[in-house]
């Protein structure tokens, strides 16, 4: 295993998509661009952000294909490759070896109410399928791994630690102090700070796509022993992410679009299905209600 996956801010990276629904390939390079210039760490690619679970296969290696070579070696890239089919997360895996990624990641595969020993094994055959390393992604939203569950996973090589997208602190402590060695990337961005204090190896979510400047920040910060700056930091991006959240509907995305769209970024309104976009009157009180708040004079 030559790659490495590296601590510190990733965005749980958006797929751009134009009214027809199709991949808008020509927004992907801009908003890695954006996301470089303000210092970003990475992108975690065709997440829950990404909306991979609504998205057929091939569209998620066009998606990884494109961020890719957007990135061109500027910073780490992972794919997350997590479906209900072993073969079909298999087949992912191999093309984002292929095509030159940094790590692949994965949630439980959902739907089924399948046997954790199934469970596990679906991790332990997409981590043998490539030589990359492979972070798990453990959430609360789909099926939840113990912590046992992932201790007995961590014996695979290249599985290198967790996307941990949950709000139990005292658990993310006890992964660290058990296994130090893992990675440990805290996924609800409004505690990133919290995390670390913890020894979290870093983040990965949503709004680092919108504030990767602000984050990059307070990790920074953080991790030169400014910690007044660090929690001041994150205290003004929670203010903002609480407006944006506001406007979510269900999905964190409709927001973050409308915002990216001020930018100059147009990664289009649209979102895949049931899920649905923000109306132009929505999104107009979005941006006129975080421009009020001094949002775009901070994150520029």
């Amino acid at each position: 295993m030559n790659k490495t996956i590296k601590p510190g801010i990733m965005s749980a990276f958006l797929t751009p998509f134009n009214d027809d629904g199709s991949v808008r390939e020509k927004a992907i390079s801009e908003l890695v661009d954006f996301q470089i210039e303000r210092g970003i760490g990475g992108f975690y690619v065709n997440g829950s952000t990404g909306e991979g679970m609504v998205m057929s296969e091939e569209e998620r290696m066009q998606v990884a294909e494109a961020v890719v070579k957007a990135t061109a070696g500027r910073t780490q890239v992972i794919i997350h490759v997590g479906t209900t089919s072993t073969d079909s997360a298999i087949r992912m895996a191999k093309h984002a070896e292929k095509i030159g990624a940094d790590g692949i990641s994965a949630i439980p595969p959902f739907y089924y109410n399948h046997h954790m020993s199934f469970i596990t094994d679906y991790f332990r055959d997409i981590a043998a399928a490539t030589e990359l390393p492979f972070l798990i992604y453990h959430s609360s939203v789909n099926t939840t791994l113990s912590y046992g569950d992932i201790m007995s996973l961590y014996e695979v090589p290249n599985i290198v630690g967790i996307k941990y997208t949950m709000d139990n602190l005292e658990l993310l402590q006890k992964f660290k102090d058990n296994r130090p060695d893992k990675l440990v990337f805290m996924g609800h961005d409004a505690m990133m700070i919290p995390a670390i204090t913890l020894k979290a190896d870093g983040d990965i979510g949503a709004f680092p796509n919108v504030m990767p400047a602000g984050f990059r920040r307070a990790w920074d910060n953080f991790n030169s022993g400014n910690f007044g700056d660090a929690i001041e930091e994150q205290k003004q991006m929670n203010h903002y992410i609480a407006i944006m959240k506001k406007y979510m509907l269900s999905a964190v995305q409709a927001p973050i679009k409308a915002v990216m769209r001020e930018y100059g970024v147009d990664c289009g309104l649209m979102l895949r299905r049931p899920a649905k976009p923000l109306d132009e009157e929505k999104a107009s009180q979005l941006i006129k209600e975080l421009r009020n708040e001094g949002y775009f004079d901070i994150y520029k």
